[in-house]
């Protein structure tokens, strides 16, 4: 039911947006849903891997820095 009127108060089509943006990320719950709606990033295509797009910027590392040479070398 808190679905449903949420969906009355913002409309279908925000919150199929919505609802599609929480399916990629893995929210499930109506708080999520609900955040997503109420800061408006719905409307942001969904294009790519979300982990992706993080591990991608020059400022992060990723897992191979972490990971120990010897182990790195151990698991090949």
């Amino acid at each position: 039911m808190g679905l449903l009127n949420l969906a009355k108060t913002v409309g279908h089509q925000r919150m199929e947006a919505a609802a599609r943006r929480a399916n990629r990320f893995g929210i499930t719950s109506y708080q999520g849903l609900r955040r997503i709606l109420d800061k408006g990033p719905e409307s942001e295509p969904l294009d790519g891997d979300p982990a992706k797009a993080v591990s991608e910027h020059p400022n992060i590392r990723g897992r191979r820095y972490y990971t120990p040479a010897d182990s790195a070398r151990s698991a090949s």
